[in-house]
C-alpha cells in the first residue's frame, strides 16, 4: 500500500491542484487584452503554490511589454494611415492646367507610338516583299 499515493483533498492548499485552466486563459488575455490579463495575472498571484505566483508574474511581465508595445506602435499606424489618406486626397485634386498638359503629353506620346507602329509596318512589308510572301 505505500506505493499508492492518496490524492490530495478538494480544498487543500499546495501545489499538487495547479491552476492550469486559469494560467491557460490569462496568457491568451494577456495577447489578446493584456489589461484583462493583467487581472488573470493577480488572480493567479493569489493563488497557493509557487507555480502559480511564478506564472502570474510571467504574465505581468508580458502584458507590460504587449502594452508598451501598443502604446509605440499605435501612434505610428494611425499618423502613416492618415497621411496616406491626406495624400489620396491632395493628388484627387487636380487643377485645369495640369490636366491640360497631361493630355499635351498622353497625345504626343500616342503620336510617337503611332509613328513607331507606322515605322514596324513598313519594316514589315519591305521584309516580306524581300523574302517572296
Amino acid at each position: 500500500m505505500d506505493a499508492v499515493g492518496s490524492a490530495p483533498a478538494i480544498d487543500a492548499p499546495g501545489e499538487d491542484r495547479e491552476p492550469v485552466a486559469l494560467v491557460l486563459l490569462g496568457y491568451w488575455a494577456t495577447v489578446m487584452l493584456p489589461t484583462i490579463g493583467i487581472l488573470f495575472a493577480l488572480v493567479a498571484l493569489t493563488r497557493p503554490g509557487e507555480w502559480a505566483r511564478r506564472q502570474g508574474i510571467l504574465m505581468i511581465g508580458l502584458a507590460t511589454l504587449m502594452i508598451a508595445f501598443g502604446v509605440a506602435l499605435g501612434p505610428m499606424v494611425t499618423e502613416s494611415y492618415f497621411a496616406g489618406r491626406a495624400g489620396t486626397a491632395d493628388s484627387a485634386r487636380v487643377t485645369p492646367r495640369e490636366e491640360e498638359e497631361s493630355r499635351r503629353r498622353f497625345d504626343a506620346e500616342m503620336s510617337r507610338v503611332q509613328r513607331e507602329e507606322a515605322a514596324v509596318r513598313q519594316r514589315l512589308r519591305e521584309f516580306r516583299a524581300r523574302s517572296g510572301q
